[in-house]
């Protein structure tokens, strides 16, 4: 029983829009400069779907880029329809969305990459939306 609710509750922050990293060391808590990544998709009318994401540093860094990609769900694994990015140089934050048409009857997110480089340092990290049905 103790297992089972770890595990739901850990598929619960997995799904949620919160940062997931991969840095030097294996928590988000190690991250010198990458603070927090943000990933939504917003369902409009006609199977339009807006995806954002932003990265958000300490400090100004050389670069911080953010990576939108829009999945959708097989059966048995996501698998990448679309992706676009975006890069900025010296500053703290970046932000990027776009909108796509999507088919219905399928499952689909938005996973967003987080990434950043400052003085010989490198952080990365994902954030994905909970799966969203059109």
């Amino acid at each position: 029983m103790v297992r089972r609710t770890f595990l739901s509750a850990l598929l619960i922050v997995l799904l949620s829009c919160t940062i997931v990293g991969r840095a030097s060391a294996a928590t988000p808590q190690a991250y010198k400069y990458l603070v927090t990544g943000t990933c939504k998709a917003t369902v409009g009318s006609n199977g339009t779907v807006t995806l954002s994401g932003s990265t958000l540093a300490s400090q100004a860094v050389d670069r911080i880029t953010v990576v939108i990609t829009l999945q959708y769900w097989n059966g048995s694994r996501w698998v990448s329809l679309q992706s676009r990015g975006l890069n900025a140089y010296n500053t703290w934050t970046v932000s990027e969305f776009w909108s796509v048409i999507v088919s219905p009857g399928y499952w689909y997110r938005a996973l967003c990459e987080h990434s950043l480089y400052e003085n010989g340092v490198s952080e990365y990290g994902t954030s994905a939306t909970d799966p969203f049905h059109y």
